[in-house]
């Protein structure tokens, strides 16, 4: 479903930093070690084994303002109150009453259950 992000030697990433203060460093990809792992250097000579999912591209002209990567679809904020998409109802349509409970219908198992047979050594 998710297509999966590929990297090629060279390329400027930015590698979570699991060490310092600032969750992403600043990185270059230097070996392609796995389908889905690489080997980057940082900016202070250090290699780093990481995984795809703790990558992310960047860009030349972010790499000076700041420490932070762009943000992915995965990391996007949830929104807390929705957005209405329409305004006008028309008399055909009704607004859920706010205060009407809704009563979920349980669904219950008809499977037949047998008793438990515990082991009695003075029944035999």
């Amino acid at each position: 479903n998710k297509q999966l992000r590929t990297f090629s030697i060279g390329d400027p990433v930015f590698a979570r930093n699991f060490y310092g203060s600032s969750k992403w460093i600043p990185a270059t990809v230097v070996k392609i070690t796995g389908p889905v792992s690489y080997k980057v250097k940082t900016a202070s000579n250090i290699v780093l084994r990481r995984h795809v999912d703790q990558l992310r591209f960047r860009y030349s002209n972010s790499s000076s303002t700041s420490n932070e990567p762009p943000l992915d679809h995965d990391d996007w904020p949830i929104p807390t109150s929705p957005t209405p998409t329409s305004t006008h109802i028309t008399d055909s349509q009704t607004l859920p009453q706010p205060n009407a409970p809704v009563v979920p219908t349980l669904r219950r198992s008809s499977r037949v259950r047998n008793p438990v047979i515990r082991f009695s050594p003075h029944l035999n």
